[in-house]
């Protein structure tokens, strides 16, 4: 909230900005916290050692985030198949949401990640008590 009141009273304009911008922005950073904290605790169940864990969540996050974006600028998905793609990872539904338009597209996106690890999670950690 402190950089929202710096740049509140230093624009050229005072108070002249975006706050459905800034908003969107606060609340995308929420869901995608939530995603990568529910990515990293099912990469965590799957296996007994930290940094295993850890380079898998960090791989599966980079994936999500940008590996879809990347993905869809390959030259053979330019016949609208590129549209697609790019909307299977986080980033596109971060970046609509950052623009202070809030979908229920994106926000169905977010939480079906954090239901799904969340299951896988509690799937793996029922798994070992067998």
């Amino acid at each position: 909230m402190l950089y929202v009141f710096t740049i509140y009273q230093l624009s050229v304009i005072k108070g002249n900005i975006d706050s459905g911008g800034i908003i969107g922005s606060y609340i995308g950073l929420l869901f995608l916290n939530a995603a990568f904290t529910a990515i990293g605790v099912f990469c965590s169940s799957i296996t007994s050692n930290q940094v295993i864990a850890f380079l898998f969540a960090l791989f599966l996050n980079f994936i999500l985030f940008s590996g879809f974006e990347t993905l869809s600028q390959i030259p053979s998905f330019s016949n609208g198949l590129d549209y697609i793609v790019s909307q299977l990872g986080m980033q596109f539904h971060y970046n609509s949401i950052s623009r202070g338009a809030l979908d229920t597209r994106d926000i169905v996106y977010f939480l079906s990640i954090v239901i799904l690890f969340i299951l896988g999670t509690k799937l793996s950690i029922e798994k070992r008590k067998w």
